[in-house]
């Protein structure tokens, strides 16, 4: 795999980490600021301290999804690429999606011996879909509330049901290139989408299930890699 010496290469390491360094920078400062502004209105230092120790321990259970996709993604596309793409906008879903159609678009797929074409078009596409996210929102964020507002003066659930649907679309594309001609993967493929079928059913019937909702494709993926293994 001669394209991984570029994906884990120091010029990558060390463009990944700049990046990195200045979203560290800018969360620091916006700590600060936040912290002085609570001062300034009267919170105690106590309370924020609190808050912030909160905040820390609230935040480990729902990186778990993140970290598990990012040791799927770290055979594939190296160790930098995907350490700088789970660490800043964008999230585990999204970006395997991203990688998933950016190698496909040259023929390939995720998971083989890609070429570094391949895995450049795998980079280009997940960078322009997470800095497009952040253009997107600022240009069309008013137009959508907007259409937001009129739909949910009429139907709220045929919003939801067109969201949902169009998801589902992008998602089924893509698994269409593993299913076709194996009975294994299509066996993984059921099984997973089972386990996320019967989630979101337990989630709507019970608060404990609900917590754990945003874990589903975390659940889902070690599921589909279990079955997999055992299939051999």
């Amino acid at each position: 795999m001669e394209y991984l010496k570029i994906a884990n290469s120091s010029t990558m390491w060390v463009l990944c980490a700049l990046v990195l360094f200045a979203v560290i920078i800018q969360t620091i400062i916006f700590i600060k600021r936040g912290w002085t502004e609570a001062l300034k209105l009267g919170v105690s230092n106590k309370t924020l301290r609190k808050t912030v120790t909160a905040s820390i321990t609230l935040s480990i259970l729902p990186s778990l999804p993140i970290l598990l996709v990012l040791f799927v993604m770290l055979p594939i596309l190296g160790i930098p690429l995907p350490w700088l793409r789970l660490s800043i906008i964008g999230s585990a879903s999204t970006e395997l999606l991203e990688a998933t159609m950016g190698i496909e678009a040259l023929g390939e797929t995720l998971g083989g011996n890609i070429s570094k074409e391949a895995f450049a078009a795998a980079m280009w596409a997940m960078t322009i879909g997470g800095v497009s996210a952040t253009l997107l929102t600022v240009i069309i964020l008013k137009p959508i509330s907007k259409v937001y507002e009129k739909f949910s003066k009429g139907s709220l659930l045929l919003l939801s049901i067109i969201g949902v649907c169009s998801m589902a679309g992008v998602i089924s594309s893509l698994c269409t290139t593993y299913v076709q001609g194996s009975v294994k993967s299509l066996i993984v493929c059921f099984t997973s989408c089972s386990i996320a079928v019967i989630l979101a059913i337990l989630a709507n019937k019970n608060d404990i299930f609900k917590k754990i909702s945003d874990y589903s494709l975390t659940i889902c993926l070690v599921f589909g890699m279990v079955i997999a293994i055992l299939l051999g």
